[in-house]
């Protein structure tokens, strides 16, 4: 009984002290998260503001308060000096950042290597939303261009984890 409460007490510890960017896994839409202890924001393209079920397990796993937003067009996010952004669709964007990490969601109509090449980014994340000609064609480009590519249709939800 003491190992099951200690190790009771340990994970919910753990829990609390969880910070995480979060690009989960969902087909047709984009969902985003960040998780800082037992507090979770999603943000999210789908009008429905619903809690659908790959968020209700995610929270069997790593139960937290859950806040839904609704997002239109590109954002920014900035995590421990770390700036994201989030290209949602639009061929509109900056082309002064030089971001961390470029999430891409729902197809954006842009010149991926002019992309690639104005922004710079460390990373590139195509997210479920995208059809899966372009995340290939995106993938390609990302090699010839050394920028690490994460495909969340092949790999599953994407967590960067960070300090509050």
């Amino acid at each position: 009984i003491i190992a099951f409460q200690t190790l009771h007490i340990y994970q919910k510890t753990h829990l609390l002290n969880t910070n995480e960017w979060l690009v989960f896994d969902k087909s047709g839409t984009s969902y985003t998260g960040i998780r800082k202890g037992s507090s979770l924001k999603i943000f999210t393209s789908d009008t429905a503001k619903t809690n659908p079920g790959f968020i209700r397990d995610y929270l069997l796993k790593y139960p937290a308060k859950t806040e839904i937003n609704y997002i239109s067009g590109s954002v920014f996010y900035n995590l421990n000096n770390k700036l994201i952004f989030h290209l949602n669709g639009s061929e509109n964007y900056l082309k002064d950042i030089t971001p961390d990490i470029l999430l891409v969601s729902h197809n954006p109509e842009v010149h991926f290597t002019r992309l690639l090449l104005q922004l710079k980014p460390k990373q590139v994340i195509a997210d479920h939303s995208n059809y899966r000609s372009n995340i290939n064609r995106w993938k390609k480009d990302c090699e010839l261009h050394n920028v690490p590519f994460y495909d969340t249709t092949e790999k599953g939800a994407y967590r960067l984890p960070f300090k509050r």
